[in-house]
Order: structure tokens, then sequence, then C-alpha cells
């Protein structure tokens, strides 16, 4: 079973641009340790056995390697039934960072190219990015949460093959950093070309 929990601390990353894998490792991992239930069962009995043939003052000895083995058993139990609950909420999170970051990507863009920004293209651009402050919104409200869920299934997050680690945290903030530089963005423009119109 310590061998056991140390393959799960071997498995604590994720990569965000790919869960597939930790899900698959997640479901060998349930099926590993429903098979340590089983052998912890037989641990038991043969303990029970031992116990009758032994002197009493021997049995805590015995009796204190099962309840260790049976820690750690509940240990690793608890650590995959955590990534099991947290697996579909981080994907769901991932889905809904991965949209609103390909139309925050697609309204920077249309900002950026569109020249002489009028009232009316300014409430038109106003109002595709209040539909997606929705988004934004909710991936901040989630991610402290979702973070705290992580670390107690022991997981951490990172990008790709880069071993830099990430979080659900700083994907949301850097998320709202770039919300609000495009409407920084727009502002500026609209006010160009309310100035150039003045003149």
């Amino acid at each position: 079973i310590k061998q056991f929990l140390c393959k799960l601390q071997l498995t604590s990353e994720i990569d965000i641009t790919d869960q597939q894998p930790t899900i698959c490792q997640n479901k060998e991992h349930k099926l590993e340790v429903e098979g340590k239930d089983k052998e912890l069962q037989s641990l038991k009995s043969h303990v029970e056995k031992l116990c009758s043939f032994t002197q009493p003052e021997d049995h805590s000895v015995f009796q204190n390697k099962v309840e260790d083995c049976l820690q750690l058993y509940q240990e690793a139990d608890q650590v995959i039934k955590r990534r099991q609950d947290v697996l579909p909420h981080l994907k769901a999170f991932l889905e809904l960072h991965i949209s609103a970051s390909h139309v925050l990507h697609q309204l920077r863009q249309k900002v950026e190219t569109t020249k002489n920004i009028d009232k009316s293209k300014s409430e038109m651009l106003k109002k595709k990015l209040s539909e997606v402050v929705q988004d934004v919104n909710k991936l901040e409200s989630t991610a402290a949460s979702l973070d705290v869920s992580l670390t107690k299934a022991h997981y951490h997050l990172k990008q790709g093959s880069s071993q830099q680690r990430s979080s659900s945290s700083n994907m949301a903030d850097s998320i709202c950093i770039e919300l609000e530089s495009i409407q920084s963005l727009l502002g500026s423009k609209q006010s160009e070309t309310e100035a150039l119109s003045a003149l």
C-alpha cells in the first residue's frame, strides 16, 4: 500500500492541454485500490488466525500492523475518491476557459483592426464583451474552490510539455487581465474616433 501511495504522488500532475491520461490513470488506480481492499481483508483473517496460535502479548504487534495498513489504504482510497470528484469540475472549468479565451482573442483582433470605432460599432463590441464577462466572472468565482479541491486530491496543474506549474486561479487572473486590456483598448479607440470627428 505504501508503494501504491508513492505511485499516486508520482501521478499528481495534470496537463491542462490534455487531461485524458489523468482520467485513465485514475480509473486504473480505482481498480487497484479495490484490489488492495481484498488484500487487506485477507490480511485481517490471517492475523486473526495468527492471534489464535500466539501469545496474547504478541497480538498487539500484529493488530498494529493491520491498523497501519488500514490507515494507508483509507488514505489512498480517499485520494482516489477526491480525484474522481474533482476531474469533472476541472474539465468544465478548462472548457469554459478555452471558450472565453477564444472569444476574447477574436474580440481583440476585431478591436485592433477596426478603424474609426464610432458609437454603434462600440456598442456592438461592448455587447459582445458583456456576454463573455459572465464566463470570465464564473471562472473567477470557481477558481479558488477548484484549487482547494485539486490540492486535497494531491493534484497540481501544468501546461503542456513545460514543467511550469499553473493553477485555476492563475488562469482566471490572466483571462481577467486580458478582458480588462481589451475593454481599455476599446475605450481608447472610441475616444480617438470621437476626438477626430470633433476636429
